[in-house]
Formats: structure tokens, sequence, C-alpha cells
């Protein structure tokens, strides 16, 4: 436990099987805290063991799930509950009774309300001068027409939630748009929506925020994700970028966000942004903040624990990082023959491994493993 930490937990940490989850683990484990892992992940008795209890949870869309995590609350005693995916916190949401135990953050109902529908998202953006592009209701199969000639083609087709890029869909066509608007009308929890494409580069931002003030915070530019376009991350590049920080200060205050969140954009050819998306929770590429400068997860461990805001606010900007274990898989279920600068990107994927964390080392191994043999799906 560091110097100045006056209030260590007992945290309850309620995730999908996600990489980002376990750094975040290790983070709270570090600042003092007691750490309970609720995940649909497996059981990990040689690394995340070292760091906190794991209980098994089935999927946050079981009709039990509710009581299932509200059992695992009272189990071990928890002080906080911190839900890190978008499933898990609606169902928390959803608690009657609510939940006796804080949670964090608390979104109020309006903030849920802007987190479960993008489209009040984006009208709310747009009221603080946050740029979104133009975007049309899709209420069903007839309106797909009008769509396409009041945006063009390529067109966005969006489900109400981004889920990990699940919920969108680049389409050329108009038979590509058919079949992808039936996909969401299926899987969107509210109505599917077009939106115009942006040529340009998915630039994200975020940080450990307090009352809506970014504390610590970073950025990145999209250099390559799988599958291509709308899948997660693989390789990215840190960068620093005035008018991206500016739009990230206004929606987060606006929003009053708290905790660790992040906010994806577009940027043109022209340099000009448009938002995407707000997430409340950590996002993939979130371990690459450390490795340029500025530890996100380690911040919000020790602020929960009552420490001062210590350690370096800047990061370098410019510096590529290739993601472990996602990038390995991506090139091993693409199939492709690995060229000499896939290598070399390789080569970096593995040596960002936290080495001198060995549970973590560990356990983020043995899941590299696990999806290049092809146990479970990139994630």
């Amino acid at each position: 436990m560091r110097e100045g930490v006056t209030n260590p937990r007992r945290i309850l940490v309620a995730s999908l099987d996600w990489p980002q989850t376990a750094y975040l683990v290790a983070a709270l484990h570090d600042a003092g805290h007691q750490v309970t892992l609720v995940t649909t992940g497996r059981h990990d008795a040689l690394g995340l063991a070292r760091y906190c209890e794991q209980v098994r949870s089935p999927a946050p869309e079981a009709p039990h799930y509710g009581e299932f995590l509200r059992a695992a609350i009272l189990r071990c005693g928890a002080e906080l509950v911190l839900p890190v995916s978008e499933p898990v916190m609606e169902r928390l949401w959803e608690m009657d009774p609510p939940c006796a135990v804080a949670i964090y953050p608390d979104l109020a109902p309006h903030q849920r309300a802007l987190m479960r529908d993008r489209r009040r998202l984006y009208e709310r953006a747009v009221t603080i001068g946050v740029p979104v592009a133009p975007w049309v209701p899709l209420a069903n199969a007839a309106a797909l027409d009008g769509a396409i000639a009041a945006l063009g083609l390529p067109l966005v087709l969006r489900g109400t939630q981004g889920r990990g890029g699940t919920q969108v869909r680049i389409v050329a066509t108009r038979a590509e748009a058919a079949r992808a608007l039936e996909f969401l009308f299926r899987h969107s929890p509210g109505e599917p929506f077009a939106q115009r494409f942006i040529d340009g580069d998915c630039c994200l931002i975020g940080g450990v925020l307090e009352r809506g003030e970014m504390l610590r915070y970073f950025a990145h530019e999209l250099i390559e994700a799988h599958p291509p376009l709308t899948g997660p991350s693989i390789r990215i590049r840190s960068l620093r970028d005035e008018t991206l920080t500016a739009c990230a200060r206004s929606l987060f205050r606006d929003l009053a966000s708290e905790g660790i969140a992040c906010a994806e954009f577009m940027r043109d050819r022209r340099g000009a942004y448009t938002l995407i998306e707000v997430n409340p929770r950590p996002w993939g590429s979130i371990e690459a903040a450390r490795r340029c400068g500025v530890d996100l997860c380690k911040v919000f461990a020790e602020r929960l624990a009552g420490a001062p805001l210590t350690g370096p606010a800047d990061y370098e900007p410019g510096v590529e990082c290739v993601l472990f274990p996602r990038f390995l898989v991506a090139r091993w279920a693409s199939g492709a023959h690995l060229t000499l600068r896939d290598l070399r990107h390789a080569g970096r994927s593995v040596g960002s491994v936290p080495w001198r964390h060995p549970g973590l080392a560990l356990h983020l191994l043995r899941r590299a493993y696990r999806e290049l043999t092809g146990e479970r799906p990139l994630g």
C-alpha cells in the first residue's frame, strides 16, 4: 500500500471477461483495497488470485443475474460496487429493491438515459457545442431509402448502445444496409439510426474524473482495429490535440462524469472532430496510458483509497502502442502470413506485458494462450 492511502475499502468489481478489468483489479489491490471480482471469465488461481477473490457469474442477460450479484455483494461484505461494463450497469440500475451498497459511479436517472441511448447523447452534445455527424432515425425498413438519400453511401448504421462495436455497421450498398438494419432491429435496445460516414480517423480520450473534471487523461488515435473499422483497437498512437481535449472537457463537465470514462470521436481529413460515443467505464486500450507516462488505473485506485493526487499529468504523444494479446490474436485469426513489420509489432506487443507484475503478466499470457488456441473469442 502506498504512502498517503487513508481509506482502503472492500470493493466488488462486476465485469464481463474483459482484459482491461485485470489491470484495474491489480491497481485496486496495490492501493490497499480488498477486491472481489465477479466476472463471466473463468477462475484464475495462479494469476488474478494474487489480487482478488474471484466469483464466476452468469451472463448479465441471465434472468437470475441480479439476485446472483446481490448475494455476492452480501457474501463478501462489499462497501462499494464498481460495475465496469454497460450490461452490468443496466442490471444494477434495474435492481428492485435497489442495491443497498454504494455504486460508483452512481449515475442519476438523466445520466443513465444519455448512456442508454446515443441519440439522446447526440442531442445533448449539440446543445453544448460538441459536434455530431448528421443522423436519421430508422423506425422501420422503409425509412432506409430516405436515410440513404439524405446521408449518402457509404453509411453508418448504429444501435442505441455501442457494446464494443457490436452495434455498428458500415455499409456501402443498399443491400448491405438492409441486412445490417435487420441485425440491429434484433439486437439494439432502442430504435436504430443511420449516420453520415466520416472519412477519417477514430480518436479516443478518457481519464479519471471527479465531478466532471479530468484529473488525469490520455488520448490516442487508432492505427489498426480487428475487425477493421468497427472492432477493438489492436494498435494505437498516443495523441495530444487541444481541440479534442476541449471537446472532451465540455462533454464530461456537462455530464458531471465520475470515475473512469472515455469518449470516442471521428477526426475528418480537415482535422475536425465529431462525437461517436461516451463510455462510463475503463476502455480496452487503457493500459497504453501507463506505457506513455500516466497510469490511470493507479490514479483511480489511489483516489478511491483517499490518497492525494500525485504522479505525472503529462504523457508522451506520438508513441505507438501494440495491445497485448489482441494484436497477436488478431493476426492469428486473420490467417495472414506475418510480415517483417508484423514481427516488430508482435515484439512490441509481448514487450508490453507487465512483467514486474507477475500475477497480472501470468493472467494475460494464459489469456493469450486460450485465445490463440481457440478456447474463447477475441474480447
